[in-house]
């Protein structure tokens, strides 16, 4: 026997063995099945994940990015002030912003220097609740402090957002290792917990299409608009918490359901059920009387 047969024999078995591996990993996930241990495992895998996103996004500044034009002491060609791109990023807690050249713009060697030592040409930040005034937001940013002087509502929908899905993981935890009641009350407190981040969501976007739906139009020489935005890690976050949340609410009931499979269980947990089940099942009573036909012999 060559080397090459041992080689070849070696290789189908090494094939033969990750071949059973392969189709026992199959086999294991075709048969499985959702019982209540692999629904809570995944709820709780679940309930983390939105927790995590949750706070990431209340943490981090990056709801919406803005560009906005901003016109500096330096002159063109044509004696025109020129204006300077400023991309801005945002969140419940600060503003940032740095200036960026387009890479078509040629810069000449004075405004190149000018841009070099101008303070707010560099990355600088804002932090929003240290400002009394709006109108220091708006010198900032004009378009972004806007935006962010009208996301108090959505930092107090945040939180209560958060909180409740904090109480409804504590209430999914209980409910499952006392199998009680418990699962559907968390079910419910983070429907509460969706509708909160639903509002938080449909508030932001309706702040960004009222404060950029003017300033993106053409302007009166028919040119395009230099503002721009677009929505930012923080916004993708909470709106997937959203989607994870209603899956998490399902996955509440099922746990909730499993233990009462029958139908006399469900009759049991269902308030009512059984009594307008007797009485949609019960015969009607006829709305009139219909008397039978009787001969003249008085028979039937």
């Amino acid at each position: 026997m060559g080397l090459r047969d041992l080689n070849a024999k070696k290789w189908e078995k090494s094939l033969i063995a990750r071949t059973q591996s392969n189709s026992s990993i199959v086999d294991t996930l075709v048969h499985m099945k959702c019982t209540k241990q692999a629904i809570a495992a995944f709820n709780f895998s679940l309930l983390t994940v939105i927790v995590t996103f949750l706070i990431l996004s209340l943490g981090l500044d990056y709801w919406v990015y803005t560009i906005e034009p901003r016109t500096v002491n330096i002159t063109d060609d044509f004696g025109d002030y020129m204006e300077f791109l400023q991309i801005y990023h945002l969140g419940y807690w600060r503003i940032c912003r740095e200036s960026f050249m387009d890479a078509d713009e040629n810069m000449t060697k004075v405004q190149l220097e000018y841009l070099s030592h101008d303070t707010s040409s560099k990355y600088s930040c804002l932090f929003v609740m240290g400002v009394a005034n709006a109108d220091v937001l708006i010198s900032f940013g004009v378009t972004s402090g806007a935006i962010a002087n009208r996301m108090l509502l959505m930092l107090a929908l945040h939180f209560i957002a958060l909180l409740l899905t904090f109480v409804g993981f504590g209430f999914t935890i209980n409910g499952y290792l006392k199998s009680n009641k418990q699962s559907i009350f968390a079910a419910v407190i983070h429907i509460a917990a969706g509708i909160c981040i639903s509002v938080c969501i449909m508030q932001f976007v309706c702040v960004v299409e009222d404060e950029m739906s003017a300033r993106v139009k053409p302007t009166a020489e028919g040119e395009p608009s230099k503002y721009k935005s677009y929505y930012g890690i923080s916004f993708f976050l909470i709106a997937t918490c959203f989607v994870l949340l209603q899956i998490s609410t399902l996955a509440e009931l099922k746990i909730f359901l499993l233990p009462y499979s029958s139908t006399n269980d469900t009759l049991v947990i269902v308030p009512g059920l059984k009594r307008r089940l007797m009485t949609s099942i019960r015969q009607p009573a006829p709305l009139f009387y219909i008397p039978q036909d009787v001969d003249s012999t008085g028979a039937i």
